[in-house]
């Protein structure tokens, strides 16, 4: 373990870095051209970028690397951040008693590095064939880095190739999963500075809408508050955003905020549905999290007015009756199939989102028509989300063809 070290020997470090940084240059974000829109492709030294953060491919001991002037990543970030990183990675390792897990993350001041930013994560290792775990422990890493850099306001990050090195992960494959999974965290986290724009299914979503001018909106589950905004550039006159959590009320009030919309702290099954108060109320993504959906069809029933619109994005229904909700993976790593396992089972299903183990509620493609219709409501359209053909070129897209994820629905009240 890292040992203490005198005020001297900081100021001499400090020096000799300082000095480092200044032969090698830095390389600043701005001077770099993107392969897409947000996503940069760069070979270079990494310690050598000034960004908000940078990722580091770790051991489970998060100390940097045993092996003295190994040319690793992971040493090489730890030498030029000065002896402090490791010293505080000591520190959190000492608090937290036990090696780090694969596909966390966790995050420390860069010290000495151009960086303000050092993301440590530990990525699979390949023992013969890369498994289904392999794959789902890799973009694990990736997803747990972006969370972590969201929640502590992190803007840019630079990935370095985790786990390509001396844990044999191939390249391409490895490639193909951190642009899949940086791309899937923009749109499913709703963290997206660019908004709707950057949803894969909003191409479908906004034809749906209804006129707004005039209008009352309630938005269920609002997240950022992307399309409580929207709502308001249509001319609604008053919008209400509930979702539960704090930190996503607090960000959609800065992100989206404005005088006609309203955003509360509020469970979808908690809020009151006041009886023809709404002319159209909206959801998206949030009831595959809802067990008793048919109450809440009837609750949405009742707030609505007289031909108002119920317009919600729910995940699929082939989605959440997947095993795992992954795909079956080649020895190479590639999907194979989508499988599909007790669908006809309703109910609680265990997954991982975005580095995270979740509860999601699995609902047939019965209980979700049928329960509108039989609870007052006419069906205007249904349709299944494909990608754009915009976004076909990226990494794994094409995969999206092969089964639904999402499934929009509009439908209206008749009282």
């Amino acid at each position: 373990m890292p040992m203490g070290v005198s005020d001297a020997f900081l100021e001499i470090q400090n020096s000799y870095l300082q000095e480092e940084t200044a032969r090698k240059g830095i390389v600043e974000l701005t001077d770099l051209l993107p392969v897409q829109k947000d996503i940069y492709l760069w070979k270079g030294d990494i310690t050598t970028l000034r960004c908000d953060a940078i990722v580091n491919a770790a051991n489970s001991k998060l100390l940097g690397c045993f092996c003295p002037c190994h040319g690793c990543i992971d040493n090489q970030i730890h030498s030029f951040s000065g002896i402090q990183l490791r010293l505080a990675c000591s520190r959190l390792m000492n608090e937290q008693g036990t090696g780090e897990p694969t596909g966390r993350a966790k995050i420390k001041p860069a010290y000495k590095l151009p960086c303000r930013f050092v993301l440590h994560t530990v990525g699979p290792i390949i023992q013969s064939q890369v498994t289904k775990n392999d794959v789902k422990l890799l973009a694990s890493c990736y997803n747990s880095c972006l969370q972590t850099a969201e929640e502590n306001s992190i803007k840019n990050i630079a990935f370095c190739c985790i786990s390509t090195g001396e844990y044999r992960f191939p390249n391409e494959r490895a490639a193909e999963i951190a642009v899949q999974a940086v791309k899937s965290f923009k749109k499913q986290s709703k963290s997206s500075m660019e908004g709707l724009s950057a949803a894969g299914e909003w191409h479908q979503l906004k034809p749906l809408f209804p006129p707004l001018q005039g209008k009352r909106v309630l938005d269920l589950g609002c997240g950022y508050g992307w399309h409580c905004k929207f709502s308001a550039e249509q001319g609604a006159i008053q919008i209400l955003g509930i979702d539960l959590s704090k930190k996503m009320i607090e960000e959609a009030k800065i992100r989206n905020g404005e005088s006609k919309i309203e955003y509360r702290i509020c469970g979808i099954d908690e809020y009151e549905y006041p009886e023809n108060m709404w002319d159209c109320v909206i959801s998206n993504l949030a009831l595959h999290y809802i067990k008793n959906i048919e109450q809440i069809f009837q609750k949405v029933y009742r707030t609505l007015k007289s031909d108002g619109i119920f317009l919600f994005n729910i995940e699929h229904p082939t989605f959440t009756a997947g095993v795992g909700q992954d795909w079956i993976y080649t020895e190479n790593g590639n999907p194979r199939h989508w499988p599909i396992d007790n669908y006809f089972l309703p109910g609680e299903r265990k997954t991982n989102f975005l580095g995270c183990d979740v509860t999601k509620q699995h609902h047939t493609l019965t209980q979700i028509l049928m329960g509108l219709l039989n609870n007052g409501f006419e069906l205007e359209a249904v349709e299944e989300a494909e990608p754009p053909k915009e976004m076909m070129h990226i990494p794994g897209m094409e995969n999206e063809l092969r089964r639904p994820m999402m499934l929009l629905v509009k439908a209206k009240v008749k009282k």
